[in-house]
């Protein structure tokens, strides 16, 4: 099962109808009309939750222990472990040698590049700080969408912009998150 954390953008477009009373060139009174129509783009992150499927939730209990690295980046305790989260990602493979201690930030952002190389370009990738935790600030590059996030990489609700950085506080109130 895949678990989807969800930034919604709004994408507005306005027409603007104005008339505008003119005396002397020099003093004009206008009146503008604006008809915007605004629609909801979803911004997802997707996460992988091996444990929580019923389809391809294989009993690896009696598994021997033999860790093994994946495309993904994370470190799996033993084959049939890999074997389940593949399940529910075919495009997941096994990498010869151990994981490197890879950030969840860091993993992420290896996958999803992997993922926008082989199947769609419009893929959000993660920006992470050299810990290792996510960046604050996280920008859409297709949509040109910005939003704060916490360390652990986490949207904050009403944060999202268009085309800037968001400037928002952890008190909940707009101030300065870069």
């Amino acid at each position: 099962m895949y678990v989807c954390v969800c930034v919604c953008v709004y994408v507005c477009l306005c027409a603007c109808v104005c008339l505008c009373l003119c005396v002397c060139m020099c003093m004009c009174l206008c009146v503008c009309v604006c008809m915007c129509s605004c629609v909801c783009v979803f911004v997802c992150s997707k996460f992988l939750r091996v444990d929580q499927d019923k389809d391809c939730n294989t009993d690896c209990s009696g598994t021997p222990r033999k860790p093994l690295c994946a495309s993904d980046g994370r470190t799996f305790t033993s084959r049939c472990e890999f074997l389940r989260a593949k399940c529910h990602d075919p495009q997941l493979e096994v990498i010869r040698g151990p994981c490197k201690d890879t950030s969840r930030c860091v993993a992420e952002k290896k996958y999803t590049e992997q993922q926008a190389k082989k199947l769609f370009p419009q893929v959000f990738v993660p920006v992470c700080n050299p810990d290792g935790t996510y960046s604050e600030v996280q920008c859409h590059s297709y949509t040109g969408y910005c939003w704060c996030v916490t360390p652990n990489g986490r949207p904050i609700s009403g944060s999202a912009v268009a085309n800037k950085k968001p400037r928002y506080g952890t008190d909940g109130r707009h101030s300065a998150c870069c």
